[in-house]
């Protein structure tokens, strides 16, 4: 589930910040959301962006990955 995914998102980006955070961190957590069938082609995703770190990471993370996911 998605907690799963935001334990990754924050072990991964903080407290480094995203600017800190490599191609591979993002693509732990890409793996995971595909391993797991989190997300289908064609879905539509509704993220609530609190202004946490957490949060603001998986928004930018779904619009970064948006064509890979589908």
């Amino acid at each position: 589930d998605f907690r799963e995914v935001f334990r990754l998102l924050m072990t991964k980006t903080w407290p480094l910040g995203i600017a800190e955070t490599t191609e591979e961190d993002y693509g732990e957590v890409l793996d995971y959301i595909r391993k797991n069938g989190m997300v289908q082609r064609g879905d539509r995703i509704i993220a609530g962006v609190s202004g946490g770190p957490d949060s603001v990471c998986l928004l930018f993370l779904l619009d970064k990955y948006k064509e890979t996911l589908g």
